[in-house]
């Protein structure tokens, strides 16, 4: 399935169509497939691969200054961070994540990253035993 994923995303990426297109819309194209991607790893609880496929979806946001797709895909860096053992990785992206939403005032972009700094807190607790208060103050540093 992984090589399936990756052969359709190349193949789109050399289409003469994405081609033809500015570079900004070619990126934002991809950053889209990228983060679909991540999700998926992540639903299936492929995190390692999730996260390098998530990595790769904010590199594409970025490049395309696409502002939604960005906030989304740091979102879902965040969460994998987490589950894959990197908490400043994982926070950072969060935090970025909240303050890109807030920003461009995309409500479902906000809601969905203060629900993954809520995640992180869980993961932390979850995974050491004890919460982590940094985050936790985080989180309510967030709120609406």
């Amino acid at each position: 399935m992984r090589r399936f994923v990756r052969e359709v995303l190349q193949q789109a990426a050399e289409e003469p169509k994405f081609q033809a297109e500015p570079d900004a819309k070619k990126h934002a194209l991809l950053a889209g497939a990228w983060a679909g991607l991540a999700d998926m790893y992540l639903t299936i609880g492929q995190n390692e691969d999730g996260l390098v496929t998530g990595q790769k979806a904010v590199e594409q946001a970025r490049l395309a200054g696409d502002l939604p797709i960005l906030a989304f895909a740091l979102s879902i860096v965040s969460v994998l961070a987490g589950l894959t053992g990197r908490p400043e990785l994982a926070y950072a992206s969060s935090e970025e994540g909240v303050t890109i939403a807030r920003s461009i005032d995309e409500k479902w972009i906000l809601g969905m990253a203060l629900i993954t700094t809520a995640v992180l807190c869980f993961i932390h607790k979850a995974i050491l035993r004890k919460p982590n208060l940094t985050w936790m103050k985080a989180a309510n540093s967030f709120a609406l």
